[in-house]
């Protein structure tokens, strides 16, 4: 898999910014979309603090 390319663009407006980013989604194969997502999960769950799936306890709140 390629590596890619990080850049630094600055912008006049969070619109134009956004705008910016739409089409530098739209013009990534979908591989590197991929590839992007897996990288982005493989930081998340990399993370020490994260806890790796949901705490299995149920609190009552108010009993009917």
């Amino acid at each position: 898999m390629a590596k890619m390319e990080r850049c630094l663009e600055i912008h006049d407006s969070p619109e134009s910014a956004e705008r910016a980013t739409r089409r530098a989604y739209q013009q990534m194969t979908p591989d590197e979309r991929v590839a992007l997502t897996v990288d982005l999960m493989r930081r998340y769950y990399s993370a020490s603090d994260t806890p790796r799936r949901l705490s299995r306890v149920l609190e009552v709140l108010e009993r009917p």
